[in-house]
């Protein structure tokens, strides 16, 4: 399957692609929370300054909570498991 990171069909060496994604997977599951304070309060700017309207902000801020509920039951670290070994 084609990472994110792939550009057209280039093969990635995969001792590198090993050594720059070793952890990561791990580590944001570790940062989420906090990504999503800091989500939350860069969507909170961007509705003062009218960026975004005050429905979409609502709209926002209930996704984030959903993922901060998902996170909660674990639904993140069984996804982190598959992604790392995929069947």
């Amino acid at each position: 399957m084609k990472k994110l990171w792939q550009k057209n069909n280039q093969k990635l060496d995969p001792t590198v692609e090993a050594f720059e994604t070793k952890e990561d997977l791990i580590l944001d599951q570790k940062l989420l929370l906090y990504d999503i304070e800091g989500s939350l309060a860069h969507a909170k700017m961007l509705n003062k300054i009218g960026i975004l309207t005050k429905d979409e902000l609502m709209k926002l801020e209930q996704g984030l909570k959903e993922i901060v509920k998902l996170s909660i039951k674990g639904w993140f670290e069984g996804f982190c498991m598959i992604c790392r070994n995929p069947a």
